[in-house]
């Protein structure tokens, strides 16, 4: 299968992004003992899901690149 290395990494990255959005959504209070409301929440999520999305913006230069 060609590129299989692409297709088990953007499996782990998946199934990453989805377990910590899932703690994300599910956690009442954050780091600093702050009670999350759902806007803090949607917050984390925004902030999270832009950093994964850079990382499939590396990744899509890098396979174009190559």
């Amino acid at each position: 299968m060609k590129h299989s290395g692409w297709w088990i990494s953007n499996l782990w990255l998946a199934i990453i992004f989805i377990g910590v959005s899932g703690w994300i959504w599910l956690r009442g209070v954050d780091g600093a003992g702050i009670v999350q409301t759902p806007k803090m929440k949607l917050m984390a999520l925004l902030i999270w899901a832009i950093f994964v999305a850079m990382i499939v913006v590396i990744e899509w230069i890098v396979w174009l690149v190559r």
